[in-house]
């Protein structure tokens, strides 16, 4: 993550509230699940930005109904996040992943290579039911947009021998739409 200042920070914090926005969240912080055994053994991705609820405790179904909840309450912020992203090269299921670490997880884009875009659109998916991320600027913008076409043909190739896992709850949008999106919605 680049450092955006804390404006970032502070829009989300009164769009979701200050108790459900985590900076430079540790996927196993707090936890006591599964995730909290594997500190120290395997790789615990650390989010930009989190938004709750989270699924860090055993209580999995009851975790899933609150991020659902959720992501109800801001179905409509969620929905101008769409509008303004790169989403319609892959298509969007908010139902794909179905067991997440936290209601929306946020990378944001400045200067990293291709492969720690393609991480971190990883990340935001696997760990989030929306996984969103920020481009700060044209560039990286359009290094995503080629990543999700590079994906896409890769799962569509008639000549793969395997399944090509492509995230479809990504939302990758520019910083100052991000920004702008957040401000209406709290008008």
């Amino acid at each position: 993550m680049t450092v955006v200042g804390d404006e970032l920070l502070e829009l989300l914090k009164r769009c979701f509230g200050e108790d459900m926005v985590k900076k430079e969240w540790n996927i196993a912080t707090k936890a006591d699940d599964f995730w909290e055994i594997l500190r120290g053994k395997s790789y615990i991705p650390r989010l930009d930005y989190a938004i709750g609820p989270f699924n860090i405790t055993g209580s999995v179904l009851e975790n899933i109904k609150k991020i659902d909840n959720a992501y109800m309450v801001h179905f409509n912020l969620i929905q101008s996040f769409i509008k303004k992203s790169l989403t319609s090269i892959n298509g969007f299921d908010e139902n794909w992943n179905h067991n997440p670490r936290c209601f929306i997880a946020i990378e944001v884009e400045n200067r990293s290579s291709i492969k720690h875009r393609l991480g971190s659109m990883l990340n935001a998916s696997f760990m989030g039911k929306i996984g969103i991320i920020v481009a700060q600027n044209e560039r990286v913008l359009e290094s995503f947009r080629r990543l999700l076409t590079y994906l896409c043909i890769i799962s569509k190739s008639k000549l793969k021998k395997t399944r090509i896992l492509i995230p479809k709850n990504i939302i990758i949008i520019r910083e100052q739409d991000f920004k702008e999106e957040l401000k209406r919605y709290f008008k």
